[in-house]
């Protein structure tokens, strides 16, 4: 990340940085959201097997 941040002011880092966390963030809760309805999806089977 510090390569691509010089490639930039330095005022503008952590303005950047901030959006990043904000970004990966995201993707954290898109990834734990397919997690859990996963784990729904399974549990239905196992039910609808039983």
């Amino acid at each position: 990340m510090r390569y691509r941040l010089d490639k930039f002011p330095a005022e503008e880092h952590a303005r950047i940085v901030r959006y990043k966390v904000f970004a990966y963030d995201g993707l954290i809760d898109q990834a734990s959201n397919e997690v859990s309805w996963a784990k729904r999806g399974l549990a239905l089977i196992d039910e609808l097997e039983s």
